[in-house]
């Protein structure tokens, strides 16, 4: 197995990568955080214009669950960031397509 070593820590190749995210999900039921389905929806903005805010709001919606109840990792694990997070977990979801369009409306 070829590695990278940089600063103390190890990098695989790109080669081993689905091997040891097969791993991860076998013992974690962590999912990469490049594999989606078509269900799946990402809210997209720039740095420092509200995200942490729209993560709190789409965890009220989506989970029906008052984010000032919860702690900050706990909104973290349901609705991840991509730049920071490598796995995510896929919880189980009751949001329909008339709530988004309420959603949307609403804007």
């Amino acid at each position: 197995m070829k590695t990278l070593i940089n600063k103390g820590k190890l990098f695989l190749y790109n080669k081993n990568k689905k091997f040891i995210d097969r791993l991860i999900y076998k013992y974690t039921s962590l999912t990469p955080i490049g594999d989606f389905n078509e269900k799946d929806v990402f809210i997209v903005g720039f740095p420092k214009s509200g995200n942490t805010l729209m993560q709190n709001i789409m965890t009220g919606i989506v989970y029906g669950i008052n984010p000032k109840q919860l702690h900050d990792s706990v909104i973290q694990q349901l609705i991840p960031d991509i730049y920071t997070e490598l796995y995510y977990k896929r919880f189980i979801t009751i949001i329909t397509k008339q709530w988004i369009s309420v959603i949307l409306l609403m804007k």
